[in-house]
């Protein structure tokens, strides 16, 4: 989808590559990704666009190896974001604006651009949370060694930047170089 001459994924990433161990293989500190509860069945291709959810170490991997994303496409900066934030009205209603119109727990959005951003909620250590109720998407950009930014969508309007370490695992999302 296009925003303000900027092409984005429309969708949550679920792209399996050779260097990203998925589901209960993936260790601790090693590129890994899972779907949600480990059930690729209900939550991969052909569930809701959930898609999977990465570590730091596999964001990082997607970055420093982007021959094996797409061709010319690669993980949004912080200030990519922030601008995506801008060209929908600004960060308090960039949530409402960019969320789907469907499959929040409360909170829908109207997806005005069709973005469709869409609530696969999280894995934090060994557990799985808020499928449903939230929405987090990791930057390029780092924080510190073991942290990066992460774009949040919730039940409220708007789009919040924070920071989350490498036991967290998020949706990802590209942007065209």
């Amino acid at each position: 989808v296009s925003i303000n001459g900027v092409i984005w994924t429309a969708e949550n990433l679920d792209f399996k590559a050779s260097g990203i161990n998925i589901g209960p293989s993936g260790m601790p500190g090693t590129p890994a990704a899972w779907y949600y509860n480990n059930d690729e069945a209900t939550y991969g291709v052909n569930g809701n666009k959930y898609g999977l959810l990465y570590t730091l170490s596999a964001v990082n991997y997607l970055n420093n190896n982007r021959d094996v994303l797409m061709p010319g496409w690669h993980v949004p900066t912080i200030e990519e974001w922030n601008n995506l934030a801008a060209a929908v009205g600004g960060d308090s209603v960039a949530g409402t604006k960019l969320k789907s119109t469907t499959g929040w727990s409360s909170g829908n959005g109207t997806d005005d651009f069709g973005f469709t951003a869409f609530p696969a909620g999280e894995r934090t250590d060994n557990s799985f949370n808020f499928l449903g109720s939230l929405g987090r998407f990791w930057t390029s950009s780092v924080f510190s060694s073991d942290r990066l930014y992460y774009a949040d969508f919730n039940s409220s309007s708007s789009l919040n930047i924070s920071n989350a370490n490498s036991s967290f695992a998020f949706s990802v999302r590209l942007v065209k170089d």
